[in-house]
């Protein structure tokens, strides 16, 4: 009954303690079918996992089922409920629920109960401490051996893995450098839930496609940052890079509209509501000759997204202003902004001076490509 094509009527939440960075993101996660249907599998594991970390007087596994749970528990509830009226109100024990235990688990990253926080960051920190940690085992002796993204995975998650998730919401980027006197060439992979595309103070209106070009470009490193080149031993500008070397089901793309002081940098973007990752995306570049670099292949395999969730911040810094969001269900898109829900058009999709986070589906076939 609930299939990946299974779209969710919608909540009304209630902002109780200056928990709008919350209710943002938890109209997202709803906006996930998928999300759900992966962790229902998991559900026994959730269980047993819980009565085991108890028993060992862990408390971050126990504290991420109860989250877990939470969700699930609301997700089926508003499954059963239409909404003829009005959207319902979430039950305001379920929304505490989680909300509290988001802030246990985020308690060293200063998140806390009745302050602003950035959702961004709250996000990475639901989607790693909550949603993955609750399924979490042991690796297993046979798992990783020489590969890389395997290897990349026990790193990244120190001993632990999540293997029904991770291929569905994980993207790993490459970043590299190149001597251009002898094309020594090294290599370094980051696998994280969200993609980051840095804006410029000052900058005119931009679009999602000039960042990922911008973020995929390969530029020279000044003459200040000049390195000894540990294969020819020359000084050497490198020459720097990225490209996307894995994507997931979902993608999620941060416009890092905070400067290091905390302080919003208003850069209009525009952001399409299909997106071809396909340009910013290599397959093998280790198959390719170091001389040739620019001409990698990119990946054949079509990686066309969907827009289906847009948070938006008004104000002036990430520890002030206000989150609403903008999600797509059943094939309509909402406006969801606390106990205020409504219906709106494409175009008021739009909000290129606020959004932060974006959140795209891959397309599966050009008949799911409108959903």
């Amino acid at each position: 009954k609930m299939s990946r094509k299974m779209e969710y009527p919608i909540y009304r939440l209630d902002n109780f303690a200056n928990n709008c960075w919350f209710n943002a993101s938890l109209q997202v996660f709803m906006s996930m079918p998928e999300l759900f249907k992966s962790l229902r599998k998991s559900l026994a594991d959730i269980r047993r996992n819980a009565v085991e970390e108890e028993d060992k007087g862990y408390g971050s596994g126990k504290v991420a089922c109860t989250f877990v749970s939470c969700y699930m528990g609301a997700m089926k509830e508003l499954a059963l409920q239409g909404h003829e009226n009005e959207a319902p109100m979430m039950q305001k024990e379920l929304l505490v629920c989680m909300l509290l235990n988001v802030c246990k688990m985020g308690e060293s990253m200063g998140i806390r109960l009745g302050v602003q926080h950035d959702v961004a960051e709250a996000i990475e920190l639901m989607m790693n401490r909550g949603f993955f940690r609750a399924t979490f085992d042991e690796i297993p002796e046979e798992f990783g051996g020489d590969n890389e993204a395997d290897k990349d995975i026990v790193r990244t998650f120190r001993g632990c893995y999540s293997p029904i998730q991770i291929d569905s919401f994980f993207l790993r980027v490459c970043f590299n450098k190149i001597c251009p006197h002898c094309y020594n060439y090294s290599y370094e992979y980051q696998t994280n839930v969200i993609l980051h595309l840095p804006l410029v103070v000052g900058a005119g209106k931009v679009s999602l496609d000039e960042l990922l070009d911008e973020f995929t470009s390969c530029e020279s490193l000044s003459e200040d940052n000049a390195m000894t080149c540990g294969k020819c031993k020359k000084l050497s500008r490198f020459l720097t890079y990225s490209f996307i070397c894995d994507a997931p089901d979902i993608l999620i793309i941060q416009l890092k509209r905070f400067d290091s002081r905390s302080q919003k940098i208003k850069v209009p973007v525009k952001y399409p509501a299909v997106l071809d990752l396909n340009p910013y995306f290599v397959e093998d570049p280790f198959d390719a000759t170091m001389k040739n670099w620019t001409s990698w292949s990119k990946k054949e395999e079509p990686y066309v997204y969907d827009l289906f969730g847009v948070i938006s911040h008004q104000g002036g810094s990430s520890s002030s202003g206000h989150y609403y969001s903008r999600v797509k269900r059943r094939g309509e898109w909402w406006y969801c902004n606390d106990e205020m829900v409504a219906k709106i058009s494409r175009k008021a999709v739009a909000d290129p001076e606020n959004a932060y986070v974006l959140f795209y589906r891959l397309r599966e076939s050009e008949s799911e490509g409108d959903r």
